[in-house]
């Protein structure tokens, strides 16, 4: 029981310090492979200044945000 409550406020910091991490500002979504034209435009139109505002975005999915922070880890680590 334990267990799980510390593995539920875990996902809640690690959900909430996604919300807040920012995206670079010069970031060519057109160059990220994988994401949807869709996602592409809409990103690029609207220029998110943080991971938490691009989720708001209506029409980005979970699996285009997966690609973002996955070529963020690979590039900014």
């Amino acid at each position: 029981m334990k267990a799980n409550i510390l593995r539920e406020q875990l996902a809640i910091t690690k959900a909430e310090a996604a919300q807040t991490t920012p995206l670079p500002t010069a970031l060519d979504y057109s160059t990220l492979p994988g994401l949807r034209r869709e996602a592409r435009q809409k990103l690029a139109e609207i220029r998110p200044l943080t991971f938490g505002q691009a989720a708001r975005i209506s029409g980005i999915t979970p699996s285009d945000l997966a690609i973002v922070q996955i070529w963020m880890r690979k590039t900014l680590c």
